[in-house]
């Protein structure tokens, strides 16, 4: 929820991104009603851009049966660097989600994950096949070891929801702007144990107009 959604302008301009309503609901309030179907009560969201109106919007979370309080940097920190200003009394293991996507994938089976393989941070990734346009040759040197015509690919996307164990908070500085992958790569140097959590529920980016415009076109 840190940037200004500039991807998404003149749509962003005049409303936070988490704000775009999808089936008259903002996007960060399914967010919350998904996460507080599977158990979750207590939210804590980083705002900056016109943070105005997701305050006015949510207050304290009541009206949804959860509670929310708010960190507001006084600058924007990126998709990590807000957590630097987290409470330390927080649990000991964390949820952290990106507030531009819709996933069906289960927040409580990711954090059971990470729990269990005692993970420093899990990801939650999402196999994208595609297909090659072009016919791909593999070499041994100069010689032509095989040809592979129009493959296709297995990529691993990163849906942008995170299970982390909040003692390695520590790696953060406070109020320095840092991004997610930034920390995470920050973490492995650290010799910390990262791992992925693979979802096969739906999930789709909304902080890039073309998926947004083709969502609101056939959903609202």
């Amino acid at each position: 929820m840190r940037g200004k959604g500039k991807r998404l302008y003149p749509l962003t301009k005049n409303i936070p991104k988490p704000m775009i309503k999808i089936k008259n609901k903002p996007i960060l309030e399914h967010i919350i009603l998904s996460a507080r179907n599977e158990g979750f009560y207590k939210f804590t969201l980083v705002v900056h851009h016109l943070k105005d109106k997701i305050v006015k919007y949510f207050k304290d979370g009541s009206k949804l049966g959860v509670n929310i309080d708010y960190i507001v940097e006084k600058k924007p920190l990126s998709t990590a660097g807000g957590l630097s200003l987290l409470n330390k009394k927080i649990s000991k293991n964390i949820l952290n989600t990106n507030a531009d996507m819709l996933s069906n994938l289960s927040f409580k089976e990711l954090l059971n994950f990470h729990i269990l393989n005692k993970s420093d941070a899990s990801v939650s990734v999402k196999v994208m096949n595609s297909k090659e346009n072009y016919g791909l040759v593999d070499l041994k040197g100069i010689e032509i070891d095989k040809f592979n015509e129009k493959p296709i690919v297995r990529r691993y996307v990163n849906c942008g929801v995170y299970a982390l164990s909040t003692k390695n908070l520590k790696y953060l500085k406070k109020d320095q702007e840092i991004d997610m992958i930034s920390f995470l790569e920050k973490l492995k140097y650290f010799n910390k144990k990262l791992i992925a959590f693979p979802i096969y529920e739906g999930w789709l980016d909304l902080g890039k107009k073309k998926n947004l415009a083709k969502f609101l076109k056939n959903k609202n």
